[in-house]
């Protein structure tokens, strides 16, 4: 099934696609950041990717290193969010 980008409309290309369907376990985090992002029921990339800067920054133990570090990772899988 073909994803469709909420900003343009468009389809996904099947590589970013399956990037999207990443478990955050797969994303080398701490323990910490891990853990922040369990509690809150976050499972995938797709669903961390919905999350605005200031609503992660609400989550409980959600420090700036911690987002510093979440934001990393993400970058290595190609995303640049969260400026």
């Amino acid at each position: 099934m073909e994803k469709i980008c909420w900003l343009c409309g468009g389809e996904l290309p099947q590589e970013i696609t399956e990037k999207l369907g990443t478990p955050i376990t797969d994303l080398g985090l701490s323990g910490r950041a891990f853990n922040v992002l369990d509690r809150r029921g976050v499972e995938t990339l797709e669903q961390l990717l919905c999350f605005e800067t200031k609503e992660l920054l609400r989550f409980r133990n959600m420090g700036e290193k911690t987002f510093n570090e979440i934001k990393q990772k993400v970058k290595l899988f190609g995303f640049d969010c969260w400026t």
